[in-house]
């Protein structure tokens, strides 16, 4: 398989749509991609790689740091390669995401580079929505935006969710907070 990194966002994603498109463990890297290439994370300097082997595209990782790498199955051994050629362009990678096998293989090969020890902290499921029906007694009301006003409680039941999950801590919290409302996203 031939490694592919590059801080292009658009050679990345033009790379990765059908392999996004075809599995759903890949929504979450997807979601990201989409959000680096619509400026949501202006404060990041992303890196991207994506594997090809004749012709397609059959693994790929990003990161927008702070956050974790995130990574998709790999349909060929090249953690070792990945690694070592991403901390010669990021060397704060401290932590990854994805597919438990490939999240392994990623962390295992990062601490047989850097020495460092790893540990699983959190473990997702994926499920799939197959039909939607409605609430015999559907909530009143309507979304709405939060206010200005709002952000201190935006920020303590954002944090609270991070803590429940273990997700992202208070600090981080505070990141996709401010984020969220530049986007008008909340």
């Amino acid at each position: 398989m031939k490694l592919t990194l590059t801080r292009d966002a658009g050679e990345f994603a033009a790379r990765t749509s059908d392999l996004f498109e075809s599995r759903i463990e890949c929504n979450l890297i997807a979601t990201v991609c989409a959000g680096v290439l619509a400026g949501h994370y202006p404060q990041s300097a992303p890196l991207f790689a994506y594997g090809t082997e004749n012709g397609e595209t059959g693994f790929a990782a990003l990161r927008t740091p702070p956050w974790n790498m995130l990574v998709t199955d790999q349909s060929a051994p090249i953690e070792d390669e990945l690694v070592a050629r991403w901390l010669e362009e990021d060397p704060e990678l401290s932590g990854v995401e994805g597919p438990t096998g490939a999240a392994r293989a990623v962390a295992s090969a990062w601490a047989r580079a850097t020495g460092g020890s790893i540990r699983q902290l959190v473990r997702e499921l994926t499920y799939v929505l197959e039909s939607v029906t409605d609430p015999p007694r559907p909530a009143q009301g309507s979304l709405r935006l939060a206010r200005e006003d709002e952000r201190d409680l935006m920020l303590e039941w954002m944090s609270a969710f991070g803590r429940e999950t273990a997700i992202f801590t208070d600090e981080r919290a505070g990141i996709i907070v401010d984020a969220r409302e530049a986007q008008r996203g909340l």
